[in-house]
């Protein structure tokens, strides 16, 4: 993903219109990568638990996007 970084200053004054802008542009952008890739499951396949279906939904396991 190619974006350019934002820097975070500390302590910020939590109205900051730039960081906005850059967080929805990434969040907009991000939707066309994944964070995640499953490489191989071992044992017996189980039902997942609601914490794994959340984490393989949230990092985009299931989606064959590129890795970001």
């Amino acid at each position: 993903m190619k974006m350019h970084a934002y820097k975070v200053e500390f302590p910020g004054n939590g109205n900051d219109y730039e960081f906005q802008q850059w967080l929805t542009n990434y969040e907009s952008e991000s939707r066309n990568f994944s964070v995640c890739q499953l490489v191989e499951q071992l044992g017996p396949s189980h039902s997942l638990n609601d914490v794994i279906r959340l984490h393989d939904e949230m990092t985009g396991v299931n989606y064959r996007q590129p890795l970001a």
